[in-house]
């Protein structure tokens, strides 16, 4: 009974978190700081361990099948470097299409019945759907580059409606679509126990671990969707924006890639804020939780000037 008790605990924090990031309005992006940190702009290539310049990473854009770019979704600084490999692209004139975590099943309907000749309207058509995301603000300048170049925008993501009744029924009771992808593709015990550390630390030490089923499943879930919105695609290169966490190479969408399309060339960027202690790569690389570098190359950017997200927390679960 009390684990049943503390499961449910969990899913209603989820749901309270999920619901309660809903954007309102136009507002001006967070402020960024530490813009003259040593590491800024600067590119980590991990297999090869060393830094690279934008050209060389230029090289590795352009030949890839599926690109991933994971972001902190409130920086605007990473958002613009999206932009700037959309055009990257562009200019090389890779055939492409761009599958968006921020677009789900339900807003890509509405798109499907517009034209969209522009950010404006796209934004308009995905603010009938009631969302978390701040599309005038945040994602405008990566609408511009995708519909500059032509590009085809993909949903990767689930309305929240859908995602809580998947997360209630539990895995056994998924779709069939969704269901075979995480049979194909599970997870080790270690890789599970991770993610779910991961999430109990994302949600500052406040959930217990043996109650982070719900999230766990749901981070699968937006994964297999995401790695469906890719593998469905039928372009040179198929790109997804989304949360760093989606783009990891050890559990993430590159994961379920590597398995379902083994011939395929994946490319997997962070963009990855830059720390006012950490001046130098060492830091980086020496991972307290024993984690490696996730990710094919590690992008350096500015850091958003924000309160402390625990406080926040805090404040939601009170």
């Amino acid at each position: 009974m009390w684990y049943q008790f503390k499961k449910t605990v969990v899913f209603v924090i989820y749901l309270v978190l999920l619901n309660g990031c809903v954007a309102t309005g136009k507002k001006p992006p967070p402020a960024l700081v530490l813009q003259g940190h040593a590491l800024v702009n600067r590119i980590w290539d991990v297999k090869a361990g060393h830094f690279i310049e934008r050209e060389q990473l230029n090289k590795h854009i352009v030949a890839s099948d599926y690109l991933l770019l994971g972001e902190t979704h409130d920086n605007i600084r990473h958002h613009q470097l999206q932009a700037s490999v959309i055009d990257t692209l562009r200019q090389y004139r890779r055939d492409a299409s761009v599958s968006f975590e921020m677009i789900t099943d339900q807003q890509a309907e509405l798109l499907k019945r517009h034209a969209v000749t522009s950010s404006s309207t796209l934004i308009a058509l995905l603010q009938q759907a009631k969302s978390n995301w701040d599309y005038d603000t945040q994602y405008r300048v990566v609408f511009d580059s995708v519909l500059a170049a032509g590009y085809a925008i993909r949903p990767a993501n689930l309305s929240r409606g859908k995602l809580r009744q998947m997360m209630k029924r539990g895995e056994e009771e998924l779709p069939q679509e969704i269901k075979r992808v995480l049979t194909q593709v599970p997870l080790s015990k270690q890789q599970r126990a991770v993610l779910q550390r991961d999430i109990v630390k994302s949600h500052c030490d406040m959930i217990p671990l043996e109650a982070t089923g719900p999230m766990a499943l749901a981070q699968r879930i937006r994964d297999a969707v995401m790695s469906r919105s890719l593998l469905q695609s039928q372009h040179e290169t198929k790109v997804l924006i989304a949360g760093a966490g989606h783009a990891r190479t050890d559990r993430g969408v590159p994961l379920y890639l590597r398995r379902l399309d083994r011939d395929a060339s994946i490319v997997s960027i962070v963009f990855r804020e830059v720390d006012a202690e950490a001046v130098s790569m060492a830091p980086y690389l020496q991972r307290r939780d024993g984690q490696t570098l996730a990710f094919d190359y590690i992008w350096f950017t500015p850091a958003v000037e924000t309160d402390d997200p625990c406080l926040g927390f805090k404040m939601k679960k009170g």
